[in-house]
């Protein structure tokens, strides 16, 4: 019974909680929730700053990916969370993005066949 109970009430709770998605406007990126648009201050601020190239945005909507490279730097991969702050995944920060879902879930071409996930708190899992 409270399994049941558990697995009912996480069921109300997960699409509340892993909406999100990184939008672009204007030239700066944010992550739009169900609570509005918050801006991915460090990436905007090195915009401004010209200090960032290659920035791109994984999937229609979830998952909560970028990659950037900064001055001097490789493309690096980071997950975004619902505040707009960005987190290194190491040690998946050199992987390839093959494919995304719109649940969420993504491949990497160095890991084919085994899907992972980002949720709004920028927590990396599989």
């Amino acid at each position: 019974m409270k399994t049941s109970l558990l697995l009912i009430t996480l069921s109300f709770l997960r699409p509340t909680s892993v909406y999100a998605r990184i939008i672009s406007s204007n030239d700066l990126y944010y992550i739009q929730t169900r609570k509005g648009n918050v801006p991915v201050m460090s990436v905007n601020k090195m915009i401004k700053e010209e200090t960032v190239s290659n920035i791109k945005i994984y999937g229609n909507g979830m998952p909560h990916l970028i990659s950037f490279a900064t001055k001097n730097t490789p493309v690096k991969l980071y997950s975004v969370d619902e505040r707009g702050f960005i987190y290194s995944i190491e040690p998946f920060t050199s992987y390839t993005v093959s494919t995304t879902e719109d649940n969420g879930q993504f491949e990497f071409n160095e890991v084919p066949g085994r899907k992972y996930n980002v949720d709004t708190k920028g927590f990396f899992f599989h």
